[in-house]
């Protein structure tokens, strides 16, 4: 007997059904799913019969669906948890509907399977609340997420706690600032994609702790439409990224701010870094495609462990002018992959540059007096030399790292040279 491609299950369907048994085929092969019920069997036998019987059927076509609707109080746990150990085997199923719900939906659970389906390009959630009920909603991530208009809801997740706001808009939209924003008053971390002007509600300072820029599109043209004055009240910042969002100079707001730990400051036109407050706690930046020519002195006074990137230690190589970086105190690590690196290793790929770098204080104010000049000394021994250490990189794809001819890494145990 042929399957049937199209599954459609109603009020009306489940009308014979008084006794809490369900009559209806289980065919495999089916291509769609659509299932839209009421709520006047909320916490009924059948609905979690009907909800365990949908969770087979759906199942055993899990070759040929494609699209799966479910609207109603159903049990979505049982379903997904039916779905589960195939999830990966659901290789044409593309678009999933689920809507209404009750106090037993459970769209967690389904999350869960959804996340793994290979297949899947178009996902629509519709919540049903009563009156008494309040959404909690606490994360949200909409990045790069397929959208006709401009969300108008999104001031109404109050509970709202991590937002990542990057919707595909069609072409034609204009750019939107997220809409009600300044009324996510419990919002800890923002991840924000912007163009200039930025200006955040300061409804917002009492609880952010982690605020994520990337501008798209900067242009220079716009550059006077940004200011910062509006910075100057988010006292609980601890992380920042500001990433090509056209900074020449740090802005006064950002200086003050002693409590940061991280502070991300990529694609900007920076030169050089100030001293401030704002490096008291600080223990990782980023200032990778800057205009810097020469390791920001700035850097020296701050006293926790620096962390560097293995793209932060090429762009230190690649600095045409670089020869000696002093660290004073600090005892930078450098991350590559899932390793971590000491001030040795780091000395030793900083010299493969010619790059001195030394923990001794006084090497850079010595260096800068003229009655210490070392250019003739440094001209003497410009005619080239014949390495037998070779060469030593670090590639951003995959991180792969050869040091020397023979490719091997440097020892473990070696003593610093200063």
């Amino acid at each position: 007997m042929a399957a049937h491609p199209r599954l459609h299950v109603t009020d009306a369907s489940l009308a014979g059904s008084r006794d809490g048994s369900l009559a209806l085929p289980l065919d495999p092969g089916l291509q769609e799913v659509d299932v839209d019920l009421g709520q006047r069997l909320a916490g009924s036998e059948l609905l979690v019969r009907l909800s365990e019987w949908l969770g087979r059927a759906i199942t055993a076509s899990r070759a040929s669906l494609t699209s799966i609707r479910l609207c109603g109080p159903l049990h979505l746990g049982v379903i997904f948890q039916a779905m589960a150990p195939f999830a990966q085997q659901f290789t044409r199923l593309e678009q999933v509907y689920l809507a209404k719900g009750s106090e037993d939906w459970q769209p967690a659970v389904a999350a869960a399977v959804l996340r793994q389906l290979p297949a899947l390009q178009r996902l629509q959630f519709r919540f049903s609340f009563d009156d008494e009920q309040t959404p909690q909603l606490t994360s949200l991530k909409l990045k790069r997420y397929p959208m006709l208009s401009v969300p108008t809801w999104l001031g109404s997740l109050t509970g709202l706690r991590y937002l990542l706001w990057d919707p595909a808009l069609p072409a034609d939209t204009q750019y939107a600032f997220p809409p009600g924003l300044g009324q996510l008053t419990n919002l800890r971390f923002l991840w924000l994609v912007h163009q200039v002007p930025l200006v955040l509600p300061t409804s917002l300072a009492p609880t952010l702790e982690g605020l994520h820029v990337m501008a798209r599109g900067f242009n220079e043209d716009t550059r006077w439409l940004q200011h910062w004055g509006w910075l100057q009240p988010f006292s609980h910042l601890n992380s920042m990224r500001l990433q090509g969002v056209g900074l020449t100079d740090l802005p006064d707001e950002l200086l003050d701010k002693s409590q940061l730990t991280r502070l991300d400051l990529m694609v900007n036109q920076l030169e050089d870094l100030p001293e401030g407050p704002y490096l008291a706690s600080m223990r990782c930046m980023h200032l990778g495609n800057n205009h810097f020519q020469r390791f920001p002195s700035a850097l020296l006074t701050a006293k926790k462990r620096l962390v560097l990137q293995s793209t932060d230690v090429e762009g230190l190589r690649q600095l045409p002018n670089l020869r000696t970086i002093v660290m004073n105190s600090l005892e930078p690590q450098v991350v590559v992959g899932s390793q971590r690196h000491d001030f040795t290793w780091l000395q030793r790929v900083l010299k493969q540059a010619g790059v001195r770098l030394t923990s001794n204080e006084l090497a850079y104010d010595l260096q800068s007096k003229e009655v210490f000049d070392l250019k003739p000394l440094l001209a003497a021994l410009a005619a080239p030399t014949a390495s037998a250490g070779g060469s030593c990189s670090l590639e951003q794809s995959g991180v792969q790292l050869s040091w020397g001819s023979d490719g091997m890494s440097p020892p473990a145990g070696s003593e610093r040279s200063e």
